[in-house]
């Protein structure tokens, strides 16, 4: 009983290291916000149907001209879910700048190392029209601007980092290459803790080494 109770403990630890920090990863939590270009509601959106948002739940747009959000059936299929993002936007009213937006979301996390991974899809032949750049705290620490369409498939991309001291991250992702409406699509982000930052413990060696001296100090004060 008692081993089956620290296993359940031990699963328990496991997932909640592992459960996903990002907000809204996978743009399947929707809201009844209306759209820059078609004037649509995030919540109706059907196969085939897409529009430009200034933001989304957990995302703001940073720069350019919005959030493009394309259901499944627009261009390709989603990776997860139904949606998925361009951030290579369609032109729109409201927002003004370049079609090359970027979006972000602050993330208040506590020290320890951690993960970051998203999936990507290029949308033409053309590396230069495919970018996206991601960025932690406004310094851009993964690219991906060189995979050919002709792989026709998602492909993941990942990079770690560490947190020394608790506080609000800034995680950006941001349209490189030219800003024609052609970028690569972005779906899948998770963020996810691998573990505490911990202080230099002794070695095994050492270990033994200081209980053999503790047990000899020991059994001098018995003699005494």
């Amino acid at each position: 009983m008692k081993n089956t109770l620290l296993l359940l403990t031990f699963l328990a630890g496991a997932e909640s290291v592992m459960a996903n920090l990002i907000t809204n990863g996978d743009f399947e939590t929707l809201d009844s916000r209306v759209g820059l270009v078609n004037n649509r509601r995030l919540n109706n959106l059907t196969p085939s149907r897409w529009d430009v948002y200034g933001s989304l739940p957990g995302w703001s747009t940073l720069s350019g001209r919005g959030i493009e959000v394309q259901a499944t059936g627009v261009v390709v299929s989603a990776h997860s879910g139904n949606h998925y993002i361009e951030l290579d936007s369609h032109p729109n009213r409201t927002l003004s700048g370049s079609t090359n937006s970027a979006m972000f979301q602050d993330v208040l996390l506590g020290t320890g190392h951690y993960e970051l991974s998203f999936f990507y899809r290029p949308r033409t032949n053309n590396a230069n029209d495919n970018g996206i750049n991601l960025l932690l705290n406004n310094v851009n620490v993964l690219s991906v601007d060189n995979i050919s369409s002709k792989q026709k498939a998602w492909a993941q991309f990942s990079t770690q980092f560490t947190v020394l001291t608790q506080g609000v991250q800034r995680i950006t992702f941001a349209a490189g290459g030219n800003a024609n409406q052609l970028g690569g699509f972005l779906d899948t982000i998770s963020l996810t803790k691998q573990s505490e930052i911990t202080a230099q413990t002794p070695e095994p060696a050492s270990l033994a080494l200081m209980g053999a001296a503790l047990t000899g100090l020991a059994l001098l004060r018995r003699r005494s």
